[in-house]
């Protein structure tokens, strides 16, 4: 039988591990005006990422 986890999502969905994943996907790209454009607004952002998440109401955007 499979092992459960319990309330892994509120994990993931912390302000600290979406921190650390946006800092991950923008190593190397900050010199490019999407990404730089969102670490400048980097609190904003997640935590409108945040909210949208617990809330269930995230939707992933076109791949670019």
């Amino acid at each position: 039988m499979p092992k459960r986890h319990e309330d892994l999502f509120a994990g993931i969905a912390s302000f600290s591990a979406l921190r650390r994943a946006a800092r991950k996907a923008i190593a190397g790209k900050r010199g490019k005006e999407g990404p730089a454009a969102f670490y400048a607004g980097l609190e904003y952002e997640l935590l409108r990422l945040k909210r949208e998440l617990v809330a269930g109401r995230f939707r992933p955007g076109r791949y670019v």
